[in-house]
Order: structure tokens, then sequence, then C-alpha cells
């Protein structure tokens, strides 16, 4: 794993979602976000999956939930039981990383991603269920903030304005070495991962 990207889209009040679903349809951001994530890995949630309801092309998608059955036979999709597992499996491809959601998998992940992508979409959303919790980025001064993309007029295709910012953790050697030791300690609890959980078909893909 080269890195840990956490990319998400939230309006002004923190909302991500509404009804497992986007409360938004902004084409250009989904373009950016398909044209950033494509031949990375990407780490979600079981909800999130099945709010895209297909694994995302061209991607090795990591899918965190207990169902054993969930994501079976299913091309470019490893299921994973755990946040530390999904870390592990991850850290074995010499890949970009990205965390995509949901609102439960940004908060259990926060203290090993080192990286933001924030599209802040500027349209009120008063039925949203699912929040960004604004704790996991508290002050902004603290990061290293840089604007990918300054809010612009609505495209064709766009129901609301948007700008896109990037955050990186000012301490990302010291979240890296989190991850690092988190991985170590996942290999050693768990010796005979690979032959149980089936790496050997990742290893492939490395290859």
């Amino acid at each position: 794993m080269r890195n840990l990207t956490a990319i998400v889209a939230v309006n002004l009040q923190g909302v991500i979602g509404c009804g497992n679903a986007l409360p938004w349809h902004v084409r250009s951001d989904l373009k950016f976000f398909r044209e950033t994530t494509t031949g990375g890995t990407v780490i979600m949630g079981r909800k999130t999956f099945d709010s895209i309801g297909r694994p995302l092309p061209k991607r090795h998608n990591i899918v965190v939930s207990h169902n054993a059955a969930l994501c079976a036979q299913l091309p470019n999709v490893q299921r994973v039981s755990s946040v530390e597992e999904a870390i592990f499996a991850a850290s074995r491809l010499n890949r970009e990383t990205f965390l995509v959601g949901g609102a439960s998998m940004y908060s259990q992940m926060a203290a090993y991603v080192d990286r933001y992508l924030i599209t802040l979409v500027h349209k009120d959303v008063h039925d949203g269920d699912a929040y960004f919790d604004e704790k996991i980025i508290g002050d902004l001064a603290k990061w290293n903030l840089s604007v990918v993309r300054e809010k612009g007029p609505v495209v064709e295709g766009d129901d609301a304005a948007y700008e896109i910012w990037e955050l990186n953790h000012p301490n990302f050697t010291e979240i890296r070495l989190r991850r690092d030791m988190l991985v170590r300690h996942f290999a050693e609890k768990n010796h005979f991962y690979r032959s149980v959980m089936g790496l050997r078909e990742v290893d492939k893909v490395v290859a």
C-alpha cells in the first residue's frame, strides 16, 4: 500500500448519504472519482458495496463484511471481516488505496488515513441519514490543505456546485508507521492467513 486516501463527497451540513444513496447527482465529480481511483484498491463497507450494486471495474475491491457469502464468485472483489484485515490485504498490493465509504468506515479507519480528497457539495439536504463525522478532520488549520478544484458554476449533468479539497496529514510518517505496525501485528496473529483466506489469489493480481 503506497498510502491510504479517504475520498468522500459531503455537503456543508456533513451529509454524505440518504437512503443508502448519494443525495445529489454531480456527474463531473463522479468522473473525478472514477479517474482518481481506477487502477487502485478501494476499501468499502458492506452498505456502500450494496449501494453501488456491483464491483467497481478496473479496481481491486475490498469489502468489509461478516457475511462470508458476500461477493462470492465476483471478479476483483475480496471480502474481509475487519478493518485490520482490510488494511493488511491492501498492504499486499503495490497500489494506491482509497477508502470510499461509508460513514462508519470513515470513522473506524481515520487513524490510518494520511490523505483526504473531499468534495464539498453546495446543496442542502434535509433528509440525510448518513454523516461524515466532523471530528475526523477537526481543525482544518492542522492539515496541509490545497484546492484541487475551485467552486464554479453548475454545469450540465450536475445538480449542484462543488469544490474539491486535498488534505494531507502533517504527521504522515506517524500514520504510515501506525499502519505498518497494524500489518505486522495482524500477520503475526494470523500466520495461517494466506492459506485460510486465499490471499494466493491476491498475489496473482500483484504478479
